[in-house]
């Protein structure tokens, strides 16, 4: 809810950066992906943005820019034909499983 100054709750913003930078690097931190033919854990995550939590005409609302950079280690089994392999077999458990954390944050962050 708005500040008891804000009686009409037009727009109020505090920012959670620090809390939103600790929790995307704990969450993205123990990320491991085990879906053949991908076995991949991240090593080490880089995390540069900002976020904020928002009071809009009285609705809570949040707002958040981060650049992500995770580096792992793991290994690919590709079956090779002719030369090409299909890059959406190696990016689609990676997708899936950032995609869970960030939406963990996401919620957490609403919660604040």
């Amino acid at each position: 809810m708005a500040s008891q100054w804000n009686s009409a709750g037009t727009w109020e913003e505090r920012d959670v950066s620090k809390w939103a930078t600790e929790q995307l690097t704990k969450l993205l931190e123990p990320l491991s992906v085990d879906a053949a033919p991908v076995q991949a854990q991240v090593t080490k995550v880089k995390c540069n943005g900002e976020a904020r939590k928002l009071i809009v005409r009285g609705k809570p609302r949040v707002g958040f820019e981060y650049e992500l950079e995770l580096k792992f280690k793991g290994a690919v089994q590709v079956e090779v034909r002719k030369g090409s392999a299909r890059p959406s077999q190696l990016e689609a458990p990676f997708q899936s499983a950032l995609a869970s954390a960030l939406s963990t944050f996401y919620e957490d962050l609403k919660a604040l």
